[in-house]
C-alpha cells in the first residue's frame, strides 16, 4: 500500500489530500448543525411550558379575584335611586327625597325564615320636588330593609321613618328605618312674603285706629251741637194755667214758651212761631 502511494504522482496526491479535507469539512458541518437543531427544541420546549405555567396562573388569578368581586359587589352594590315620602314632622305633609342604598350585613330576622332583613347605608342624592316655601337639611345614613331571598338591594319595598337613629337591637320588626330631617327653614321667597304679610297687616290696624280716631271725634262733636233754647225750669205739669202775659212768664222764669205747654197761650206767641214769650 505504501509503495503504491509513493507510486502516485505529485499531482494525484495534491487532488487526494483536497478530497479529504472536503471529506472533513463537511463531517464537521453535520456535526454542528445536529448539535445547534437540538438545543433549539430543547429551548422551544422550555418555553412552551413557561408559558403554559404562566396561563394557567393567571386564569387561576383572574377567576379568584372575579369570584372575590362578585361576592363583593352583592353586599356592596348601590341600589337604583328611590323616591322616598318622608314626614318633615308630625301634622304636616310628606315631602318625597331621592336616595339610593347600598346593603352592609345581614341582620337576623326574627319573623321570616325566607326573607332576609339588612343593615343598609342610605345616601341622600336631593328632594324630588322643591318647595318654594321651604327647604330641608336631610340627616341619617342607617336603614333597615327587607329583601326577599335575595341580597339585590330593593327600594320599592323600603319603609323609612324619621326621628332619631335607633340601634339595631331595639328593632322587632321588618321594614323600619330611620332618616331625620333636622332643619325645615323658610325660603327667601317665603320670608319675604312673610314679611310683607306682616307690614300690611300693621297697615290695615293703623288704618283701623284712624278710623276709630275719626268715629270718636265724629260723635264728640255731634253731641257738642246747640239746639233751640229750652226752658231752663221743669217740665210744666198738667194742674198749670197760661200766663196772662209775657211779664209774669219771665218773672217766673219761663220763656220760649212751645205750644204743647199748658202755660203757653196764643196771644203770648205774637210772631206765631210756636214759641210764646220769645227772648
Amino acid at each position: 500500500m505504501l509503495k503504491k502511494l509513493k507510486e502516485l504522482s505529485k499531482e494525484q496526491k495534491i487532488i487526494g489530500g483536497i478530497v479529504l479535507l472536503l471529506i472533513l469539512i463537511l463531517f464537521f458541518t453535520l456535526l454542528t448543525s445536529g448539535s445547534t437543531k437540538h438545543s433549539q427544541a430543547q429551548t422551544k420546549a422550555s418555553d412552551s411550558v413557561k408559558q403554559s405555567s404562566q396561563v394557567k396562573q393567571s386564569s387561576s388569578s383572574s377567576s379568584t379575584s372575579s369570584s372575590s368581586s362578585e361576592t363583593s359587589s352583592k353586599i356592596e352594590k348601590w341600589s337604583p335611586t328611590g323616591h322616598i315620602a318622608v314626614d318633615a314632622y308630625l301634622n304636616t305633609p310628606q315631602i318625597k327625597i331621592i336616595l339610593r342604598a347600598k346593603a352592609l350585613r345581614e341582620v337576623a330576622h326574627k319573623l321570616s325564615n325566607t326573607d332576609k332583613l339588612y343593615e343598609v347605608e342610605a345616601e341622600v342624592i336631593g328632594i324630588e320636588e322643591k318647595d318654594e316655601y321651604r327647604e330641608y337639611n336631610i340627616t341619617g345614613k342607617k336603614l333597615l330593609i327587607r329583601t326577599p331571598e335575595s341580597l339585590a338591594v330593593k327600594m320599592n319595598e323600603l319603609m323609612v321613618y324619621t326621628g332619631n337613629t335607633v340601634s339595631l337591637e331595639k328593632y322587632d320588626s321588618i321594614d323600619k328605618g330611620s332618616l331625620v330631617i333636622s332643619e325645615v327653614r323658610k325660603t327667601e321667597k317665603a320670608q319675604e312674603e312673610e314679611k310683607a304679610s306682616i307690614e300690611a297687616s300693621k297697615s290695615k290696624e293703623e288704618e283701623r285706629k284712624a278710623s276709630s280716631r275719626a268715629k270718636e271725634q265724629e260723635q264728640a262733636s255731634s253731641h257738642t251741637t246747640t239746639t233751640p233754647t229750652q226752658s231752663s225750669t221743669p217740665a210744666p205739669q198738667s194742674n198749670l194755667r197760661p200766663f196772662k202775659n209775657c211779664k209774669e212768664a219771665r218773672k217766673a222764669g219761663r220763656v220760649n214758651i212751645p205750644a204743647s205747654d199748658p202755660q203757653y197761650g196764643p196771644w203770648l206767641d205774637r210772631d206765631k212761631d210756636g214759641y210764646g214769650c220769645d227772648e
